[in-house]
């Protein structure tokens, strides 16, 4: 899935649509179901991006037919997120959570779980901010705890920034940040390139929410949760 990942990271939808489309097919005939779920979980993220929630909704349940019978846990986690993604897209915040749970209850199996569980925990943070903070705040703590990138610090730094208006604790996840980018243990250049530019405008107090909500959320378009 590496080349798929690279695509998505530069919105090429279309390629990534064929790419994808083409693995299904290899799959098919070499019998690797696995693979072929998880891409069909691949062309339901691209068309809930571009607002396709039909051909969203017509891939989750082909993979879902796989998952049934393949049960492996990473799949379980992706076909779960996207769900949970895909209803919340569509007004259905109390379905996405549903998923999300699930989501995380397998995330939690894999032995390598930190990118991905971390996502979800951001995601679900996401889904109930509005109507609770306090518990959106522990969430991106435990998205930093499993995956301590500089982007899920700087999550944390617009929190402060939008809800708790604390600048000094804004400035330190920010910084924090930083620090993270300059030790590498972040894993994409675009997402790099989103947060250094957040710390920039913040530092130089030329930032608003509005710019920040703004960043954050091109941040979270180039990391994705197909990774």
């Amino acid at each position: 899935m590496d080349r798929s990942e690279r695509l998505r990271l530069e919105g090429k939808k279309d390629e990534m649509v064929a790419l994808n489309k083409k693995i299904i097919s290899i799959s098919k005939r070499e019998g690797f179901e696995k693979e072929e779920a998880l891409a069909y979980v691949n062309l339901s993220f691209i068309y809930r991006t571009v607002g396709n929630y039909k051909l969203c909704q017509y891939y989750l349940e082909l993979a879902g037919k796989i998952a049934v019978h393949v049960k492996d846990n990473f799949l379980y986690t992706k076909l779960y997120h996207e769900y949970g993604e895909m209803n919340y897209a569509i007004g259905l915040t109390y379905r996405a959570l549903d998923y999300n749970s699930k989501a995380i209850y397998y995330g939690k199996k894999l032995n390598q779980r930190g990118w991905l569980l971390g996502n979800i925990y951001e995601k679900r943070a996401e889904f109930i901010l509005s109507k609770n903070s306090d518990s959106a705040f522990i969430y991106y703590h435990k998205g930093f705890d499993v995956d301590p990138s500089a982007f899920n610090s700087s999550l944390i730094g617009y929190y402060h920034l939008q809800q708790t208006k604390n600048l000094d604790s804004a400035s330190f996840y920010i910084n924090k940040a930083i620090l993270l980018l300059k030790r590498k243990t972040t894993g994409h250049p675009n997402v790099e390139w989103c947060t250094l530019t957040m710390h920039n405008c913040f530092s130089n107090k030329k930032i608003t929410p509005k710019h920040y909500s703004f960043m954050r959320n091109l941040c979270r378009s180039y990391k994705g949760q197909n990774g």
